[in-house]
């Protein structure tokens, strides 16, 4: 094969917190099955190290950034001028490191995957030199406009130097491209996120009581509070368990709120493979109140043939059909929810039939092969 015929294609991504993300999972399922090459990744100084992608034992070609940049620096320095100035400096650094990667592989395409907007860190610094090179690149926004963009002067002065820019923009869901579509006044295109098809090679147990698995952030924004408040009306016993961290403040708060429930109440660290506790329990709940542009877990859930309890939240309603693959609740309203659990705890056919349902458009929609055949489709 001529290297004409060669694709180097490159991943992007900046992840400075240790907490579970659903960017993560995707890049790395990406990763496994972007056959029969192998991309590149670029990340940020300090990615997070429980990443499944810094868990892939494969033979990848991972670059991390030689410095820090601002959001890595406000989590060592507690003073904003200190962090600013020393980001300044590494800004130049860092694009000096990346151009030297860039000319070194002479990538075709470049992917650049955004947890939201604005765009921070490592992903501002590829767009402005794969630009320059002028190589393809696909801008991938994973989640909502941050409300804060409309009121900060340096967020508007980087939506004008990205829009400056020819980038090809995707997003995960149709309420995702609505709403950044209005924003970037820009056309934008849905590429659905994906998970792997498990091999159900475990046994599933029965459960002592009825178990709810919760898998993701702890935070305001995921609504755990909404599903405490409707689990003090349920008479029965069963079992919650809540797999992630987060905001220490808010899960000090939950924790305060289950000690008064007669259920029984877990919290376990994220796991880097949740499938399989997930195939164990009667239900799955994803509780959002704001900010849910897809959610990952709901099509890992139906990939582990588990019934779906979740909130009308953001592109929450694209991925779901009430009544068909799921039930669907009013966020931040307990007494929905409340009514809702009652109805699938007390209904096993229900739970088996979305529970089925939920496995079939799986298959055919949500397989990590399907994702990955139109990414690599794109600007070839």
């Amino acid at each position: 094969m001529s290297n004409q015929n060669i694709i180097n294609d490159l991943f992007v991504s900046h992840e400075p917190d240790n907490l579970p993300s659903g960017v993560d999972t995707l890049i790395a399922s990406k990763i496994k099955n972007w056959k029969p090459s192998i991309p590149y990744l670029i990340l940020n100084k300090n990615y997070n190290r429980y990443s499944k992608i810094n868990l892939l034992n494969t033979n990848y070609n991972i670059h991390n950034l030689k410095y820090h940049t601002y959001s890595e620096l406000r989590k060592i320095y507690s003073n904003k001028f200190i962090s600013f100035i020393l980001s300044f400096f590494n800004f130049f650094f860092n694009l000096f490191y990346i151009y030297k990667i860039y000319k070194k592989y002479k990538f075709s395409r470049v992917f650049i995957h955004s947890g939201g907007w604005p765009i921070i860190g490592n992903c501002f610094l590829n767009i402005i030199i794969s630009r320059l090179l002028n190589i393809k690149t696909f801008l991938i926004i994973h989640n909502y406009p941050n409300q804060k963009v409309n009121n900060n002067i340096l967020f508007k002065i980087q939506k004008l130097i990205i829009l400056y820019f020819n980038l090809n923009y995707i997003t995960v869901s149709d309420s995702c491209k609505n709403i950044l579509s209005s924003y970037l006044n820009k056309r934008i295109s849905v590429i659905n996120n994906s998970t792997d098809k498990i091999e159900f090679s475990y046994i599933k147990k029965k459960n002592k009581y009825f178990k709810i698995i919760y898998v993701g952030e702890i935070s305001k924004r995921k609504g755990l509070d909404t599903l405490f408040n409707s689990l003090k009306k349920i008479t029965i016993k069963i079992s919650v368990e809540i797999i992630g961290s987060g905001e220490k403040t808010y899960e000090s708060y939950i924790k305060r709120m289950y000690k008064n429930l007669k259920h029984e109440v877990k919290f376990t660290k994220y796991s880097n493979n949740p499938k399989k506790t997930i195939y164990q329990s009667d239900l799955l709940i994803l509780p959002s109140v704001s900010y849910e542009s897809f959610g990952l877990v709901l099509i890992e859930a139906m990939s582990c043939k588990t019934a779906i309890l979740a909130s009308k939240s953001g592109g929450i309603s694209n991925v779901l059909k009430n009544g068909y693959d799921s039930l669907l609740f009013k966020p931040n309203n307990p007494n929905d929810l409340y009514s809702c659990l009652i109805k699938i705890i007390s209904n096993k056919n229900l739970r088996k039939r979305i529970a089925y349902n939920g496995y079939r458009k799986f298959l055919h929609n949500f397989q990590t092969s399907h994702m990955v055949s139109k990414y690599k489709a794109l600007g070839l």
